[in-house]
C-alpha cells in the first residue's frame, strides 16, 4: 500500500484545529475531530459570451448567469434532418 508521502512528496500535517486561512487544495488531518480535511478546488469549466453559434429549439438549464445550452438547430440540413424523424416515425412530420 502507498503513503501520501510516496504520492504527493509529503506528509499530511497533523493539527488540532482546522487552520484559518487554508489555501485551495490543502490537506491536513484534524486530531480532534479525527478527520482528514481538504480544501476545496474550485473551478469552472469555461466562461465567456454568447452561444458561437446561433440556435432554434435549443435545450438549457441554469441561471441567466450560471447555464449551459446544448442541442438544437442551428438551420442548415433541415430537410435531412425533417426525413430522419419521418423514417424513424414512419409518419409525416409538420415542423
Amino acid at each position: 500500500m502507498t503513503t501520501y508521502r510516496t504520492v504527493k512528496g509529503y506528509n499530511i500535517k497533523k493539527v488540532s484545529s482546522d487552520p484559518a486561512n487554508v489555501k485551495e487544495g490543502q490537506i491536513w488531518y484534524n486530531s480532534s475531530t479525527s478527520q482528514i480535511k481538504i480544501a476545496p478546488n474550485i473551478a469552472a469549466w469555461a466562461s465567456g459570451g454568447a452561444l458561437n453559434t446561433g440556435r432554434n429549439q435549443v435545450v438549457g438549464v441554469g441561471t441567466q448567469t450560471a447555464s449551459i445550452a446544448f442541442a438544437g438547430f442551428d438551420g442548415t440540413n433541415r430537410s435531412a434532418l425533417q426525413k430522419n424523424i419521418m423514417d424513424q416515425v414512419g409518419q409525416k412530420l409538420v415542423i
